[in-house]
């Protein structure tokens, strides 16, 4: 009987679904849902963080080269270069755009440095859309 109780919670604990936000990532590369961002409105002393509630999720997906960004029917694609563990530049077809990010644990968090305004976004790690 105490063998039998013992095997199903053993199997109940290895079926049970995985949950998304468990995802432990010490590296950029992987696939990220945006989940708040930054906005000042034009200024003015209104900068606060808002949470991700758009009609359709935007997503960052790092790769070996390049960092591609899906979001609101379009799907983008650029090259990066990460300079340090707290830099990295995002470049463009004509533009590059200089970046402080940080990792922790499954969060990360984007900080464009050419943003008069002030803008960021955090995402979160995910396995799949």
């Amino acid at each position: 009987m105490r063998i039998g109780a013992i095997a199903i919670v053993v199997i109940l604990f290895f079926s049970c679904d995985k949950n998304k936000s468990s995802i432990e990532r010490n590296s950029i590369i992987g696939l990220w849902k945006l989940v708040e961002y930054y906005d000042s409105e034009g200024g003015g002393g209104n900068a606060r963080w808002k949470p991700a509630l758009f009609s359709s999720p935007s997503y960052l997906e790092f790769t070996e080269d390049e960092m591609i960004f899906t979001g609101d029917s379009t799907v983008n694609t650029y090259s990066y270069l990460i300079l340090s563990d707290l830099t990295l530049t995002i470049h463009g077809s004509s533009y590059d755009i200089p970046c402080n990010y940080k990792l922790e644990l499954n969060k990360l968090l984007l900080v464009p440095l050419n943003c008069i305004e002030g803008c960021a976004s955090k995402y979160r790690a995910i396995d799949e859309k």
